[in-house]
């Protein structure tokens, strides 16, 4: 040590250092691009849910956006899988619950800007239709509103933090419906 700050090199090869660790971090991505959001699909029935998507149309995440979404995201986990693939489950699921009392699927997909993506919305709509053709399910898309709405009722009941006490200690949906009426007294 005494040696490199006797000749003044000290600072020289701190600052080389400071220099190369910048570099470094410079050139790191920040956002893995296999992990890259390309857009949301939100599934609005009762169950509600939202996939985030990669550019690649693999599931990157998953989040129940009410009590029911979260119940039923519990059972699977479709991170990883085509979106396509991953929302026939979902719906087959939820047809096979009965969960279809009103006979219409909200939904929209949307960038991180909150732009509506109308091909990735035409798609779905076409899997909607194959799976419920003839059934008299109606399709409606998600306005601004509504998913603002939808967005509020997820962060003023706490979903994100039911979900994690679902995931922890996994429960009956009874289970769940009784906690949720007794938090709500």
């Amino acid at each position: 040590r005494d040696y490199y700050a006797s000749r003044g090199l000290g600072d020289v090869y701190k600052r080389q250092a400071v220099c190369c660790l910048i570099a470094v971090i410079a050139l790191v991505p920040k956002e893995h691009p296999a992990t890259s959001v390309g857009y949301s699909l939100i599934l609005d029935v009762n169950p509600s849910i939202k996939f985030s998507v990669g550019a690649d149309d693999l599931i990157t995440a998953q989040t129940g956006l009410n009590e029911d979404g979260v119940i039923l995201l519990c059972k699977s986990n479709f991170v990883g899988e085509n979106v396509g693939i991953a929302t026939e489950k979902v719906l087959c699921s939820i047809r096979d619950a009965g969960l279809l009392g009103s006979k219409e699927i909200r939904i929209t997909t949307v960038d991180d800007k909150g732009n509506v993506n109308k091909k990735k919305q035409s798609e779905v709509t076409e899997i909607i239709q194959r799976i419920f053709d003839g059934e008299g399910i109606k399709i409606n898309f998600l306005d601004k509103k509504q998913l603002d709405e939808l967005e509020d009722y997820y962060e003023d009941k706490k979903i994100g933090e039911y979900e994690k006490q679902a995931i922890l200690k996994p429960v009956s949906y009874t289970h769940l419906r009784a906690h949720e009426t007794r938090s709500n007294l």
